[in-house]
């Protein structure tokens, strides 16, 4: 049990890292007022992308 505890605890921590450096999430996160609707659109659907992928790496 302890062991499947570190190993989820690992991923955890990959997965926030993963997120942490992706300068896609940041931009999108920092949601500069200065973009226009269009811009703020294409940015969510790389995060999704990305989050997706990264997902897909962990199940």
């Amino acid at each position: 049990m302890s062991e499947k505890l570190e190993a989820i605890n690992q991923n955890m921590l990959s997965v926030s890292n993963i997120y942490f450096l992706d300068s896609k999430i940041r931009d999108w996160l920092r949601n500069d007022a200065r973009i226009s609707e269009y811009e703020r659109y294409k940015s969510l659907q790389e995060v999704i992308e990305t989050v997706n992928q990264t997902g897909n790496y962990f199940k």
